[in-house]
């Protein structure tokens, strides 16, 4: 009566082998698929956002730090481009710069990007480093999605490529940091949810050196963890709290020390632009704000239906929002980056359903069970 049973156990043991080598391919493929994407984005964006343009942060100030503040305190990308050039020899500089400047495809990239012929190596490290942010947020928002949702694997791949490609209309502007803002506030959102603490904390310093509004970071943090309900000790809470609070003061001040005597003010301010805007182009202004009001209904529908950690994370538009009619330009909705992920995913989850994908959200820690 056991003859059948070694039979069986090597048909299962077969089928989990394929299950294996089946997800191994989907994974690779997602990857390519991701590359592809991020390298299509990146041209479109150094075609059409008019990136070092703004003659307050042309890319040689940007990476000398002569550049206008609030520009030049915005210093990751900067200081890993520098760093990066830093460990080649100048002669091995020097050559890579000449090949550069002297091959068609790259010489016509560095010039859409303003990159100066003397600055052709920094230049490509500087869209590398952007290329790698965008593929990074792709790997980070499939991350937080899996974190999140109960859903099937190629659900959770195909929503997180649709996401990427859903950041083209919000090339109008860009600066050489923007795509690390997606790429480490994803990250981090991703690892506060797995509750991956000391690499949250140096994501979350890595973000405060990329862009000040990092400080963000803690309303979810605090929504999620302190309040209402506390899924988290709240001794151990409240020192991750403060541990952020640290960090980001820190690298907060020795930045403002450090570009002190740089020309601009901390914030550059952009009501009146709006109310110009506004007054000469009413309807392009009235559509815009009916979209906004449309996404954001979009992302609170059916609240119940959500994962509470999207939810906590989407309140950040409301000081995006608060900032941006003061002291953003007209129409530059990158400044929601940091929003992007919390309120694609809530607004995916309200236009697709449940039956159709299987996003539903995962059960809730037992609040019993504080750890």
């Amino acid at each position: 009566m056991s003859g059948p049973a070694p039979a069986l156990r090597g048909a299962g043991l077969g089928l989990h082998a394929c299950t294996q080598i089946m997800s191994r391919i989907r994974t690779l493929l997602w990857w390519i698929l991701c590359a592809a994407i991020s390298t299509m984005l990146l041209v479109a964006f150094v075609r059409f956002s008019g990136v070092n343009h703004n003659e307050k942060a042309p890319l040689a100030a940007m990476l000398n730090g002569q550049a206008y503040r609030p520009y030049v305190t915005r210093a990751l990308v900067p200081g890993l481009v520098n760093g990066l050039t830093g460990l080649l020899p100048p002669a091995t500089q020097q050559v890579l710069n000449e090949r550069l400047n002297g091959t068609y495809a790259t010489a016509r990239l560095l010039a859409m990007f303003s990159a100066p012929p003397e600055l052709a190596l920094q230049g490509m490290l500087t869209l590398a480093v952007m290329w790698a942010s965008l593929l990074g947020f792709g790997a980070a928002l499939r991350a937080l999605m899996s974190a999140v949702y109960d859903a099937p694997p190629l659900t959770i791949d195909v929503l997180s490529l649709l996401a990427l490609c859903g950041l083209l209309p919000f090339f109008g502007f860009g600066y050489i940091y923007d795509f690390t803002v997606l790429w480490l506030f994803t990250l981090a959102l991703a690892l506060m949810i797995r509750r991956r603490w000391t690499a949250y904390l140096i994501c979350f310093g890595l973000a405060a050196l990329n862009k000040e509004t990092t400080i963000l970071l803690l309303i979810p943090f605090t929504l999620y963890y302190l309040w209402p309900g506390q899924r988290l000790a709240r001794k151990s809470a409240l020192k991750l709290l403060l541990g952020q609070l640290l960090i980001f003061g820190a690298i907060w001040l020795a930045l403002r020390l450090t570009y002190a005597g740089n020309p601009g003010e901390a914030s550059e301010f952009h009501l009146g632009d709006h109310a110009f805007m506004l007054q000469n182009f009413p309807v392009l202004g009235g559509l815009t704000t009916l979209i906004g009001v449309g996404l954001l209904a979009l992302m609170a529908l059916r609240p119940r239906q959500k994962p509470p950690f999207l939810l906590a994370a989407a309140v950040i538009f409301v000081p995006l929002l608060a900032l941006y009619i003061p002291f953003g330009f007209p129409y530059e909705i990158r400044v929601f980056y940091e929003g992007y992920a919390a309120g694609t995913l809530l607004v995916m989850q309200t236009l697709l359903g449940r039956r159709a994908w299987g996003l539903a959200p995962k059960p809730e820690p037992n609040p019993n069970a504080i750890l």
